[in-house]
C-alpha cells in the first residue's frame, strides 16, 4: 500500500511501468472466498501468501492482499471489467477511495484448502498485429503447472503440482444481407405551349 484505503466494492484501475492501463476490477472484502460481493456466503480462513495471519473483512493502511472479485472480472457480457496484471511495475489506484498501491511478486497462490481462483484474459485476436497465440475452436485441455518447463512429475513427488481439465470453444459468424429497394418516380412528361398568333 502506498497510500490512503480501499473499500470493499470499489473499481480499481490498474497501470503498467510506462502509465498505460492494463485492467480495471472491483476488489471484494479482504476475506471473500464464495458468494455475493456484499455478503460472502463463504470466507477465506487465513491469508493465502502468509497463513498465520486472518484477512479480515476490511481493508485498512496496512493490507498487502487486495481480493478481486474474479467473477465480475470474467462476466464479459458485463463489460466493465477486463485486463491482467504484469509481473511488475504495476500501480493500483481506487476510484472511489483514492488509495493507491503497487504490485509487486505476482504468483498462484492456493488457500490452506488448495483452492485456487482466478481468471485468465484472452486479447482480441483481431487486433492489428494479431496476438501470438490464438485459441483454436474444439475440445481443448487447459493445464496450470507450477514447473515452468511443464515437467511431468515423479510418481509421489511433491515438487511439481498441476492440475488440468477440458473445455470448449467454439465461434459463430453471423452474416447479415441488407436489401435496399428505391423506387423512383418518373417525373410527368413536359408540356411544351404552343404559342398561338
Amino acid at each position: 500500500m502506498i497510500n490512503g484505503i480501499f473499500t470493499k466494492g470499489e473499481t480499481v484501475e490498474a497501470y503498467d511501468s510506462t502509465g498505460e492501463q492494463v485492467a480495471i476490477f472491483r476488489i471484494a472484502q479482504p476475506d471473500h472466498k464464495l458468494g455475493d460481493i456484499n455478503s460472502p456466503e463463504e470466507t477465506f480462513n487465513a491469508n493465502p501468501y502468509n497463513t498465520s495471519v486472518s484477512l479480515g473483512s476490511v481493508y485498512s493502511a496496512s493490507t498487502n492482499v487486495l481480493n478481486i472479485d474474479v467473477l465480475s472480472l470474467a462476466d464479459e457480457v458485463q463489460g466493465r471489467f477486463f485486463g491482467y496484471i504484469p509481473t511488475s511495475g504495476v500501480t493500483l489506484l481506487g476510484q472511489s477511495s483514492g488509495a493507491q498501491a503497487s504490485v509487486s511478486n505476482v504468483r498462484l497462490v492456493a488457500d490452506t484448502f488448495g483452492d485456487l481462483y482466478g481468471s485468465f484474459f484472452i486479447r482480441n485476436p483481431l487486433t492489428t498485429p494479431p496476438p501470438p497465440l490464438r485459441f483454436r475452436t474444439g475440445v481443448s485441455t487447459f493445464k496450470l503447472t507450477s514447473s515452468s518447463e511443464n515437467a511431468e512429475p515423479l510418481p509421489g513427488s511433491l515438487l511439481i503440482s498441476s492440475g488440468e481439465t477440458t473445455y470448449r470453444t467454439e465461434g459463430r459468424i453471423d452474416t447479415f444481407t441488407n436489401t435496399i429497394i428505391q423506387t423512383v418516380r418518373r417525373p410527368p412528361p413536359c408540356q411544351t405551349k404552343k404559342k398561338i398568333l
